[in-house]
């Protein structure tokens, strides 16, 4: 059975993710951030894309909680490898799998596995075969949009989690929550079902499932 798919994000009123020139920008306030650590304490992994690692450079630990950020798997979507090894995600803190597209890499760390999962870009759908081979029951995705989109796409998400904040970012191509090629045919389009909506701060968090 595969992994089940949180996907957590953060945006501004009119859906923006970073700001024009695509740098990173803090979206949550205090008591989201809050959340987002207890949230990332009640899953097994979290991933994110190679871009999100090269543009922002996150840690993706576990703060201001007594689980341990050690039992958190960090996982990163790159096709090429192209995670570079003074990336904080490659440091000991916890475990990281760079699952990418072909078999042709070592890792470079002990704490690093490289994990193939299909050839031309990573086959989603074989990662979370892979991933629950490996125990993990609860994957939390971050992003980026091209990420987000991916697992929207292949119909992997089963929970979405949006924080929106009350800032206006602006820019016709500025990223927003879901990024990628998006859909052409309403027929398409993904129904999702809103299970809750409250308030935290100056900001909204809308759950929602898949319908």
């Amino acid at each position: 059975m595969n992994p089940f798919v949180t996907v957590n994000c953060a945006a501004s009123a009119d859906g923006k993710i970073a700001l024009s020139n695509r740098r990173k920008v803090n979206l949550s306030n205090t008591s989201d951030l809050e959340r987002l650590h207890t949230l990332r304490s009640q899953n097994d992994a979290i991933l994110v894309g190679i871009e999100t690692v090269l543009q922002d450079d996150p840690n993706l630990t576990i703060r201001n909680i007594s689980s341990s950020s050690s039992d958190l798997i960090r996982i990163v979507l790159d096709t090429k490898f192209r995670t570079p090894l003074n990336a904080k995600i490659m440091n000991d803190e916890s475990k990281t799998i760079i699952a990418t597209g072909n078999n042709g890499f070592r890792s470079p760390k002990k704490n690093v596995e490289i994990l193939p999962c299909g050839s031309n870009e990573v086959d989603l759908h074989l990662l979370m075969k892979k991933l629950s081979d490996k125990g993990v029951t609860n994957l939390l995705v971050e992003g980026g949009a091209k990420v987000i989109w991916s697992f929207f796409r292949e119909g992997l998400v089963d929970k979405f989690i949006l924080f929106v904040s009350s800032k206006i970012i602006g820019g016709a191509t500025t990223p927003t929550i879901a990024g990628g090629r998006g859909f052409d045919k309403e027929s398409s389009l993904i129904q999702l079902k809103m299970e809750k909506v409250e308030e935290i701060g100056d900001g909204v968090l809308i759950t929602y499932t898949k319908k």
